[in-house]
């Protein structure tokens, strides 16, 4: 289905979070799509490589940080911006997760004015990386 809004793929295993994620972001008028765990996520982005990937860490059978992992090296996908969206928030954590190649690590709880900032952060650093 052809659309100009930008699709953001949100991995998050828990409903509510989910939930919460998928309707901020649709008021802001992006189409999302959702993955519930590590392997799903990289089911969908193979499938349709969205315009962000928002990326728990701490996810059923495949954990955020190898989701990163492997995106990075998917020549269709390695330039989609992840930002990663965690309760993980030692500075260990958050320097492991941008080493993978993470554009951007929330710690939650988060506030929703933020990270649609940051979000919009990323997609206009995105475009200027084009050159437009």
């Amino acid at each position: 289905m052809p659309t100009d809004k930008k699709t953001i793929l949100v991995v998050e295993d828990h409903e509510s979070v989910r939930s919460l994620l998928k309707r901020l972001l649709e008021e802001e008028n992006y189409r999302v799509i959702v993955a519930v765990d590590g392997e799903e996520a990289l089911s969908r982005v193979s499938e349709e490589t969205p315009d962000l990937i928002l990326l728990d860490v701490m996810l059923p059978k495949l954990d955020g940080m190898e989701v990163c992992r492997r995106v990075r090296r998917d020549p269709a996908a390695g330039r989609v911006p992840i930002m990663m969206l965690t309760a993980r928030g030692a500075p260990a954590d958050q320097a492991a997760g941008l080493k993978l190649g993470a554009n951007d690590y929330v710690v939650k709880p988060f506030d929703a004015e933020e990270l649609k900032g940051r979000i919009t952060a990323l997609f206009l650093q995105v475009e200027r990386d084009k050159g437009l």
